[in-house]
């Protein structure tokens, strides 16, 4: 006759295979500091003038680029900051205002 499982080895079964579904991703946490990093250096930039907004927005097109297709909510981020590039670009080549400028880009 065969010996059930005791529960303590029920219970032991079930974390290690919830430990294995719920571990981060080390790669995509690093990847998000890497967005993180660029938006907190490079926003103060554009804001001072050190930097173009077209070229803040290029780069943080790159960085989020960086990130895997699969990561949720990517694809959309980049979208929205291909049109607040294109935004950037109307500033800059004097189609808008920077109050228009500004409006459009409210995140």
């Amino acid at each position: 006759m065969k010996k059930p499982l005791s529960i303590a080895s029920l219970a032991f079964f079930f974390t290690l295979l919830m430990s294995g579904c719920t571990q981060s991703n080390p790669t995509k946490v690093n990847e998000s500091l890497d967005v993180e990093r660029y938006e907190k250096t490079n926003l103060i930039k554009a804001q001072t003038g050190t930097i173009k907004w077209s070229a803040y927005y290029s780069g943080l097109i790159d960085a989020v680029g960086s990130i895997p297709p699969t990561q949720r909510g990517r694809d959309k981020k980049i979208t929205d900051l291909f049109d607040q590039l294109k935004n950037a670009e109307n500033y800059e080549n004097g189609r808008i205002s920077l109050e228009k400028f500004k409006e459009l880009n409210k995140n």
